[in-house]
């Protein structure tokens, strides 16, 4: 399992330090103290909480997963979950966990995600309005709900760019790029969906580890995001669904140009092989037969045939 710990500075900014430094300033009343803990054994998680001496009841949910609430307050703590995209696309949303307790905020996750503000880029960046849990969990949320922002906006451009390309050619878009962009918008769907409701249980929350009340204007930032987001997404949808359409009817198309050019050739081949299979037949009492030329008349008679009705179709634009 992979730890991160991080100090929140009075100024409001963020320090990385040691895990041992931060549990050992937090028992002593020192922080507050964020600590990110990756992996997907849960046992070692547990294992790892215990040390906090965290409320028995809320070690039973952690251990059996059976809380299906995303939002879990108790006296002395608040345990919510919600999705986020992970670094994978290959994969399915990573869970991401929260725990609030006085002046530390544990958050819990199988794998990477993308654009996590633990990244050596991005935490330098990340100031706080006030040094306390409170100001942590809705800034950290207001950087989720950017980056899903940021997720759906990388959908819609790939939605013109297809779009775009069916313009010019139609045929040039394979279905199996359509329907992969479907699969990534339904997942996208999903994650903001359980996160706008979380999000809007969350910023009731008011308990003494927890005053999300108190920040309810600035966390009506990641709200906005939320419900932007959920609004593209339909959006996006819809966007997917027209393409999908528009490439069916663009093999529609295609199939049948080629079965009007079966039926042409039908038509025109169908009085030669009516000719052939006469002259096949070789009767005695032909006079035809007997004639000097009659095989060459024929042979004639057939591209004269098959001539006038290529012409025929052709300028009643059969063949365009």
């Amino acid at each position: 399992m992979k730890t991160t710990s991080i100090a929140i500075e009075p100024d409001g900014n963020l320090r990385q330090l040691p895990e041992e430094q931060a549990l050992t300033g937090w028992r002593d009343g020192q922080g507050p103290f964020w600590i990110d803990l990756e992996g997907d054994a849960v046992e070692e998680m547990v294992a790892w909480l215990l040390q906090l001496g965290l409320d028995p009841k809320l070690m039973d949910l952690l251990q059996t997963g059976e809380h299906d609430s995303k939002i879990l307050p108790f006296d002395a703590a608040v345990y919510f979950e919600y999705p986020v995209m992970s670094e994978d696309e290959d994969r399915d949303p990573e869970l991401f966990g929260w725990l609030c307790l006085d002046r530390l905020v544990v958050t819990m996750r199988e794998r990477p995600v993308t654009d996590s503000p633990l990244a050596k880029a991005a935490l330098p960046r990340l100031r706080l309005q006030e040094p306390n849990v409170t100001s942590l969990v809705s800034g950290l949320i207001i950087v989720h709900s950017m980056h899903l922002r940021r997720h759906a906006n990388v959908l819609r451009d790939c939605v013109r760019r297809l779009a775009d390309r069916m313009d010019d050619d139609p045929g040039s878009v394979p279905l199996a790029d359509i329907l992969k962009l479907k699969h990534k918008i339904l997942v996208l769907d999903g994650v903001a969906s359980d996160q706008l409701a979380a999000f809007d249980v969350l910023r009731a929350v008011d308990v003494p580890v927890l005053h999300m009340t108190q920040v309810a204007d600035y966390f009506q930032i990641a709200l906005g995001n939320s419900r932007a987001t959920d609004r593209g997404i339909d959006r996006l949808d819809s966007g997917a669904r027209n393409l999908q359409q528009r490439h069916e009817s663009a093999q529609q198309d295609k199939t049948n140009r080629r079965l009007a050019m079966l039926t042409i050739l039908s038509a025109i081949f169908s009085p030669l092989t009516l000719l052939a299979g006469i002259y096949g037949m070789n009767f005695e009492y032909m006079p035809e037969l007997g004639y000097r030329y009659a095989y060459f008349i024929a042979l004639g008679a057939m591209v004269v045939i098959g001539g006038g009705l290529y012409w025929y179709l052709r300028s009643r634009g059969w063949l365009k």
